[in-house]
């Protein structure tokens, strides 16, 4: 399983999406969560965002939490900036495990190139064709590649990786919101080192309206399978802060003031 992996250029910036995405609302999260019962009789996920002075995510908290305390996880991302606002570093602690390693985020001509941490390096390639960063986590197997691609509004459109491959169906105004202004080698990070459906999502500034996963996993060949979205409530902003995905678990989002 990848231990680490990012990539470049900013999408930082806030406010409503031109366009045709234009009634979809932008704002930042504060916390993600979600209740299952389908590993152990309630489990509880929930991923919490900070932000520093200028606005910028500078932590992020992912939470585990089950009927028995001793199954309980947690893990930490805190985030450096370079001073043209690109992440200088990602700095991830396994609170449970007592473990603390620090992911740093390597440019060339101002994209990012690789990611080193623990004293390995991975590279990472860029598709300017088809907005895609990928790279081989394991030299041993070479054949495995891990990528997340981009449309030209800097919006995810799929992602590779230990899961099989997902591709993501937007619109204008249906769907689930999932959009938060985060910069793009922050977003493939985060994507790359966790389940694209799960609770970091693909991080969006459009509304998601199906997820199509095909392909090979860890887990063997992946039927062709149509994720869709649904149970979708709005606040009176008209921002999603309630969805589904197909018959998975119920998620709930609360936004920052």
């Amino acid at each position: 399983m990848i231990s680490f992996t990012a990539c470049s250029s900013d999408d930082d910036s806030s406010g409503t999406p031109e366009g045709p995405a234009a009634m979809a609302k932008v704002k930042e999260f504060k916390r993600i969560t979600t209740q299952t019962d389908l590993v152990l009789n309630g489990i509880e996920n929930i991923l919490t965002f900070e932000y520093n002075a200028n606005g910028k995510v500078s932590k992020l908290v992912e939470k585990t939490i089950h009927e028995n305390p001793i199954d309980n996880g947690e893990i930490r991302y805190t985030i450096q900036y370079n001073n043209d606002e690109t992440v200088q570093s990602v700095t991830v602690e396994d609170i449970d495990f007592g473990e603390t390693d620090v992911v740093n985020f390597n440019y060339t001509s101002g994209r990012l190139s690789s990611l080193t941490a623990s004293g390995e390096t991975i590279s990472i390639t860029y598709n300017s064709a088809t907005g895609t960063y990928s790279c081989v986590p394991d030299p041993e197997s070479p054949d495995f590649v891990v990528s997340v691609s981009f449309n030209s509004e800097n919006d995810v459109v799929g992602v590779t990786g230990i899961l099989g491959t997902y591709e993501v169906s937007t619109n204008a105004n249906n769907g689930v919101f999932a959009g938060t202004p985060i910069n793009q080698e922050l977003k493939v990070y985060l994507m790359m080192v966790s389940d694209p459906i799960g609770n970091f999502g693909f991080f969006q500034t459009k509304e998601i309206t199906e997820i199509h996963a095909s392909g090979e996993s860890i887990f063997g060949p992946i039927d062709p399978t149509t994720i869709n979205i649904g149970d979708v409530e709005r606040n009176a902003d008209g921002l999603i802060q309630a969805y589904s995905y197909s018959d998975d678990p119920r998620f709930e989002i609360t936004y920052m003031d």
